[in-house]
């Protein structure tokens, strides 16, 4: 009679270690895949959160070209977010399986994605402006620091073609642009600086789109001179130093905050202004960069008199006019 008896059971067999270590892996393959609701509802919120982080990296970028293909990307991500969540909500809904999961995904992705998407549509196509300051056109002199406060009875000197100074001029798109120093003695250059803690000189920015078939943007707020020694020198923030002023400190960051809206076609000159350095030696100063539309616009320039400046612009001007199709307004 047989017995139970551990003398007479067999041996247990040897375990390869080798097939040991392969079975947390073979568990890994066994694991089932995330169903077709699952990845395009996971889908759906990783568009909407690229899209959204992408969205507040551009957000002050100034309109212009590189703004609208920003603004096209984005779109393109939400409204794939928009239909993979979407596609993920209608499977789930089928399926049944997994739907908890995947409806809080795709709602999540569907929810941003929409609010995203409306905010970029209307934000760069309709109501491009409403984050930025739209510049007033008006003559040159208006607003320019050096040009007002003479006493009654007699004409102020124009800190353009008065004195001698620094003076650069580009033409992009057929709207003009004239860089300018402006003296530190002047009254009214006074009158400016002395409403800032810190002391900076002046640089004066016109912009003329009265030849320019639409509008122009211009962003000094990263604007750098660049000087003939291979000098870099960074313009300081702008915004800082608006921030900073001491009196009529709305009045300054509605008149001079960067960027500019400059109408096409308006007749008259945008004015801005490019706070440098105290001290910077404007007679090595070779160019100024300048964002014009989203793209970097070198202003090249030289220290001249101010005959010297008479012509000059009169040639700019000329090369202005020149650009224009026959026919066109002037």
């Amino acid at each position: 009679m047989a017995t139970d008896s551990p003398h007479n059971q067999p041996p247990p067999l040897p375990v390869d270690p080798h097939d040991a270590a392969r079975a947390p892996a073979d568990a890994l393959h066994d694991r089932a895949r995330p169903s077709t609701a699952e990845q395009a509802a996971r889908a759906s919120w990783l568009a909407a959160a690229v899209a959204g982080v992408l969205l507040v990296l551009t957000w002050k970028m100034p309109r212009g070209a590189g703004s609208v293909v920003i603004a096209i990307i984005n779109s393109a991500l939400l409204l794939a977010g928009l239909c993979l969540g979407m596609v993920a909500l209608g499977t789930a809904q089928r399926n049944g399986a997994g739907s908890k999961s995947v409806n809080v995904q795709a709602g999540i992705g569907v929810g941003i994605s929409a609010l995203l998407l409306v905010i970029i549509v209307t934000s760069t196509f309709f109501f491009g402006s409403s984050h930025q300051t739209t510049a007033t056109t008006s003559p040159a002199t208006s607003a320019t620091p050096g040009a007002a406060g003479a006493p009654p009875g007699t004409v102020a000197p124009d800190p353009l073609f008065d004195f001698p100074g620094w003076v650069g001029v580009a033409i992009e798109s057929r709207a003009a642009f004239i860089l300018y120093s402006v003296p530190n003695d002047l009254p009214s250059t006074r009158e400016l600086t002395s409403k800032f803690p810190k002391v900076f000189e002046v640089l004066m920015l016109q912009v003329s789109t009265s030849e320019a078939p639409y509008d122009v943007w211009v962003d000094t707020s990263r604007a750098t001179a660049h000087f003939s020694d291979g000098q870099t020198v960074a313009a300081p923030s702008i915004r800082d130093l608006l921030e900073s002023a001491t009196a009529d400190k709305a009045q300054l960051i509605n008149e001079w905050m960067p960027p500019r809206q400059c109408r096409a076609r308006a007749g008259a000159v945008t004015n801005m202004f490019i706070p440098m350095p105290a001290g910077t030696y404007f007679k090595n100063m070779d160019r100024v960069s300048v964002t014009v539309n989203g793209l970097l616009l070198d202003i090249r320039g030289a220290y001249l008199t101010p005959e010297e400046k008479r012509q000059r612009l009169s040639r700019t001007g000329q090369a202005q006019q020149q650009q224009s199709p026959p026919g066109s307004p002037h």
